[in-house]
């Protein structure tokens, strides 16, 4: 600044009165410890020295300034020295045992030891008892305020052609001498404004400044269609109908580009305040073709319509395929070129066949695919395409047959089929006018679970609720309600006699229909919650409770309690109970087995079932499980963990695993593997239930800064390991094998809560 003054002002007097006082000469170490805690020489603002080895910092807590400080540590040297607010930091190298501190005012502490070799990135407090020193510095110059109030962000002002100063919340403010300096006064899309202001000792009012703009706009259109990309001086800057403001005066390229046209350039001319429109005429390039076949068209191997496809190509050569279901595909290749328009005929794609040989034992009629074919066994089918065909077979008397069968080009498949008679049960003996025709019952489904031993199947279905009737005064409510809840859904109703008489046409072997013993077992071993979710014990309620479908459910045994009633399991009110009502009641039938699944050779109708098995309730206590959980670490970042362990029961769960951590801070950025181990506790057994969480581990530390040696390198990589814990709550929610979970929690290593969120798998 005064080197200024004297260049513009030839004579200035200045008069500078300086004093120094100084209390009594005392510089002495008060006190010198280390901190454990301080994680500033490893963490927030590391250093290296020489050898590449991370410094120690010796923190002086002292209110004299660095710039009366010298510092001698004899030959390991000082790595930097840093002025910080009532403190002093000095980076020595690791294995420093002595160091010299010397005021220029307040004398000299010579060699004073540390008592130990100070150790790598450690932080150690040095308290300086010492006393004072005051510098009172009185001037007398002829100076004045010069004030400057403009409201354009990033102006900026130069004075008598110094460098330019920026002009901050509209305020600037600089000490001037007497007498007239020049100003210039310039902002980004402005025009500069000059000027010359006269100072006296008499402060003025601030200058206020309004510049002008030095900008117009751009407005771009493009024919015969919009949507092209718009380069102004090469530089992408949206797409057509496109309006550009603030652009500096003077000229302009743009160039449009898009698809199927050529790129089109022009030049504008932006004045201030006014508006340079182009409408920009882009020349096609490309053709209109149509593609006409039977079957499926791509081009260049990308599907594009099914039978008629129209649409632009550019110019050049493309592969033009027709693809169809059992027939070999079709093939051309197009040229095209640019402004023509043309359809092109392609070939249909050629059918594939080959032949089918149907016999059965007795005449029946043949389906393919659902369709009548019009002919009977026997019958060789010529010119079958070559897929897969659903064969059926109907005789009146017999079982239809069903099958799916795969037939080859240029191949001859045999189907050689028995049709099996219908068995027709009408006017049971003993029972209350029940009529099923058991063709349609199916047998055991393919979903079937087990429970303490036992196997249990979904509901015996069959496809009329009509097919069984019961006593007068029930038969409607069970017709109407078939109607509105499938049987498909909650299984067939059957009279107990039905079920006591025809047990082994209901149940194949070794299923059988569950006597009273059986469902003492069930209910001894499971709830009623899990029933209802996992194989929908809720469904038809008996004959005198139909208003209650899905909030009931009633299921047969073939046990006998009386003359008059039998017994039967109920559910109800998230209970299960065994129960004996009238033998005329219709009710749902499930069969058992112990411990044997089903045979996958077992059919109902033409369909094979594979057996499904599901832990019961009771069984999934235990177990091993997965647990993956993303993890939100607040300011620091985010991470993510996997875990492997075992539940021991409801409440107790023991795991181990690890993660990944991602974190970032004010002058540091890293990435860390934690390894740890988990004890997890359930407060209750519910399917929605809150838990608390214990971890433990080692946490694994890779991280970088953006602190500088004295020679202006930059500092490397750092590593370190911690150990670490984390306290959680939270709440889990489990859908079947599936535990859902959120929670937040403490980590040590963060000093934050963190939130939590994932799944566990019981596997």
């Amino acid at each position: 600044m005064w080197n200024n003054l004297l260049k513009y002002t030839p004579t200035i007097a200045v008069m500078l009165f300086i004093t120094i006082t100084v209390s009594a000469q005392q510089l002495a170490v008060e006190s010198f410890s280390i901190d454990e805690q301080d994680q500033t020489a490893r963490i927030s603002s590391p250093r290296k020295d020489q050898n590449d080895r991370v410094c120690a910092i010796v923190k002086m807590e002292t209110l004299l300034l660095l710039q009366d400080f010298t510092f001698d540590a004899g030959s390991v040297g000082i790595t930097h020295t840093e002025q910080r607010t009532g403190e002093i930091w000095i980076y020595l190298s690791p294995g420093t045992q002595r160091l010299t501190i010397q005021h220029k005012h307040l004398g000299t502490i010579r060699n004073y030891g540390f008592g130990e070799a100070l150790r790598e990135a450690t932080v150690y407090i040095l308290k300086l008892k010492s006393g004072t020193v005051r510098t009172v510095i009185e001037e007398n110059v002829q100076l004045q305020y010069f004030e400057v109030d403009c409201a354009i962000d990033g102006a900026t002002i130069s004075i008598d052609d110094a460098d330019p100063e920026p002009i901050i919340n509209r305020k600037f403010s600089k000490l001037l001498s007497y007498g007239k300096h020049r100003y210039t006064i310039e902002a980004p899309l402005y025009h500069p404004l000059h000027g010359i202001m006269e100072i006296t000792a008499r402060k003025q009012l601030p200058l206020v400044v309004v510049l002008q703009p030095a900008l117009g706009s751009i407005v771009v259109n493009t024919r015969p269609e919009q949507g092209a990309d718009v380069f102004v001086d090469g530089v992408k800057r949206g797409q057509s109908p496109l309006e550009l403001d603030k652009m500096y005066n003077g000229e302009h390229s743009i160039r449009v580009m898009k698809t199927l046209y050529l790129p089109a350039n022009a030049k504008t001319t932006v004045s201030d305040g006014q508006t340079a429109t182009l409408d920009i005429d882009m020349k096609p390039n490309y053709a209109v073709i149509t593609f006409v076949t039977d079957g499926d068209i791509y081009v260049n191997d990308e599907y594009k319509a099914t039978g008629t496809w129209q649409g632009r190509l550019s110019p050049g050569s493309y592969k033009v395929e027709v693809r169809k279901a059992s027939h070999r595909s079709s093939f051309t290749t197009v040229e095209v070129k640019a402004d023509e328009i043309r359809t092109v005929e392609m070939e249909a794609p050629v059918p594939v066949y080959g032949s089918l040989d149907i016999t059965a034992n007795v005449t029946a009629q043949i389906y393919v695919d659902g369709q009548p074919t019009g002919e009977t066994t026997p019958y060789l089918m010529n010119q079958v395409l070559a897929s897969s065909h659903r064969i059926e077979l109907r005789s009146n008397g017999y079982q239809p047959y069903r099958q799916t069968v795969e037939i080859q080009e240029g191949k001859r498949t045999n189907m050689q089929v028995v049709l099996q008679k219908s068995l027709v049960i009408r006017s049971t003996p003993g029972c209350v006018a029940s009529t099923i025709d058991l063709e349609e019952v199916g047998f055991v489904s393919n979903n079937t679970w087990e429970i303490e031993n036992q196997m249990w199947s979904a509901p015996v279905t069959a496809t009329y609720c009509e097919k069984a009737t019961f006593n007068s005064g029930t038969e409607g409510n069970y017709r109407e309600d078939c109607r509105r809840h499938p049987q498909a859904k909650y299984g067939h109703l059957f009279s107990w006699c039905m079920v006591a008489n025809y047990d082994t046409l209901l149940c194949p072997s070794p299923w059988r229909v569950p006597n009273k013993a059986d469902f003492d077992r069930l209910e001894k071993n499971t709830t009623g919650s899990y029933l209802t979710s996992q194989w929908g014990l809720s469904g038809y309620a008996r004959a005198s409770q139909m208003a209650n479908v899905e909030s009931q459910g009633y299921i047969l045994s073939r046990s006998e309690y009386s003359s008059v009633f039998a017994y039967n399991l109920g559910y109800h009110s998230n209970r299960l109970s065994v129960e004996a009502p009238n033998k005329q009641y219709g009710m749902q039938v499930r069969c058992v087995s112990d411990g044997q699944k089903i045979d996958n050779t077992t059919k109902t109708s033409d369909e094979s079932y594979t057996a499904t098995t599901v832990q019961g309730q009771k069984g999934k206590q235990k177990g091993f499980h997965f647990i993956w959980e993303g993890l939100y670490l607040g300011e620091y970042g985010w991470g993510s963990s996997a875990a492997i362990g075992y539940r021991f029961n409801y409440y107790v769960a023991l795991s181990a695993g690890g993660g990944y951590v991602k974190y970032t801070g004010e002058n540091f950025e890293g990435a860390a593997i934690p390894l740890f181990a988990d004890l997890r506790i359930n407060i209750s057994r519910s399917s929605v239930s809150p838990y608390v969480a214990l971890t433990g581990g080692v946490y694994f530390d890779s991280y970088n800064t953006d602190q500088y040696t004295d020679n202006g390198r930059k500092t490397s990589e750092s590593k370190a390991t911690y150990e670490y814990y984390n306290a959680s709550a939270g709440l889990s929610m489990r859908t079947g094998s599936t535990i859902l979970h959120v929670g937040a929690g403490y980590n040590n290593i963060v000093n934050t809560f963190a939130l939590s969120a994932g799944f566990a798998l019981i596997l």
